[in-house]
């Protein structure tokens, strides 16, 4: 036993002084509960002078998270930075860079002047503190610029508007909300050759069988897409309908938004607007709902399908000589308006009336509505 007595006493010493190390060098566990996801980069179209960059993160009791955000030129050195504070501890940023270089960059580059083509990296660094440590995870991202218009081209600001010309889709804007609404039209079957009527029949045919008319939480429901794998195909769609928008061949529209949101242009904000989008991804992508999420499915796809529809609400007249709380939709056809009841169509699909559609749900004119619905909001005159 006496031999090994030396090796062991030699053993002991090497591993009282790793822990002396770990001491003084303690390892950064709170890192591991700081985390970046993901982060994807669109690369701008071309023609364009801009790029947009997603950041999904995850933190664990952080506090002053700030997000620093830089665009790195192939020297690696920066010609934007913007720091983004007041973060949540979980969640996702979207990041548009117009392409011009920020004031006091590392890259010398003129401030506010488009930066030359080439290959850029976009880099995200997440920080925060925990007591009186503070951690931090980066992550990049390349992509490139090459443009065929001068430098000296500006993008144009894309913004919403009251009106748009007739036959264009009328988008809501929002970027998740606006590929859904274009995948469900190619399900429906929905074409571009086919007219303004035929257009509503197949959507509101489709929307009747599709969707399911509830009063659960959409939670209990499944996606029919999964957006976060989604994030480079949605980018790209948001960047072909920017460039529509711009060239009035499609227009981003206030829309009579129900659900007591909004019912008439003066009611119309952008907070309300965004409240609306961010609620309207949930029960859109489940397809579920009451009357009030048939007909705002029922009014998006019609407006992105280019015709112009708007939400109703009231009563429904019950045979039985009742009122319902409901809402429906109105539709312009040239210069008719007509009225159509998807929610109560779809009841009925459930206890097997599918066919043919009756005249007070669909395509109602204005004498027939006035007969099964009590408006107080949307009546067209």
């Amino acid at each position: 036993m006496r031999k090994y007595g030396k090796g062991i006493w030699q053993m002991f010493l090497l591993c009282a002084g790793i822990v002396a190390l770990l001491a003084l060098h303690p390892v950064d566990t709170q890192a591991a509960s700081m985390k970046i996801s993901r982060l994807t980069v669109s690369a701008p179209a071309k023609g364009s002078t801009y790029a947009s960059g997603t950041v999904k993160y995850t933190t664990s009791s952080y506090k002053n998270l700030k997000l620093r955000v830089r665009v790195l030129n192939s020297k690696g050195k920066y010609v934007y930075q913007k720091t983004l504070s007041g973060l949540k501890n979980s969640g996702s940023k979207t990041i548009t860079w117009n392409g011009k270089a920020s004031a006091g960059n590392t890259a010398k580059a003129a401030k506010n002047k488009i930066v030359a083509d080439g290959t850029y990296r976009l880099e995200v660094c997440l920080s925060g503190k925990k007591g009186k440590k503070t951690s931090s995870v980066t992550r990049k991202s390349t992509f490139k610029i090459a443009r065929t218009v001068k430098q000296t081209v500006t993008l144009e600001t894309v913004s919403y508007t009251d009106k748009a010309p007739a036959g264009v889709s009328r988008l809501t804007g929002d970027a998740e909300l606006d590929y859904m609404a274009e995948m469900m039209l190619k399900e429906a079957g929905v074409e571009e050759s086919m007219s303004a009527e035929e257009k509503v029949r197949t959507i509101y045919y489709w929307v009747s069988n599709a969707f399911s008319h509830v009063h659960d939480s959409y939670a209990n429901y499944p996606k029919h897409y999964d957006l976060e794998t989604l994030t480079d195909q949605i980018q790209a769609y948001k960047n072909t309908t920017d460039i529509l928008v711009r060239n009035n061949e499609a227009a981003y529209v206030k829309q009579t938004y129900c659900s007591g949101i909004k019912l008439a242009p003066a009611a119309y904000t952008d907070t309300l607007c965004k409240n609306f989008q961010n609620t309207a991804k949930l029960w859109f992508n489940a397809r579920v709902g009451q009357c009030n999420r048939t007909a705002d499915a029922f009014m998006i796809l019609c407006n992105h399908a280019g015709v112009e529809a708007g939400v109703c609400a009231g009563y429904y007249l019950n045979s039985n000589g009742t009122r319902s709380g409901h809402y429906w939709n109105w539709v312009r056809l040239g210069e008719e308006i007509y009225y159509y009841d998807v929610d109560v169509q779809l009841q009925n699909n459930a206890r097997g009336f599918k066919y043919p559609y009756y005249e007070r749900w669909y395509k109602a004119d204005r004498t027939m509505a006035l007969k099964h619905h009590l408006f107080t909001h949307g009546l067209q005159n």
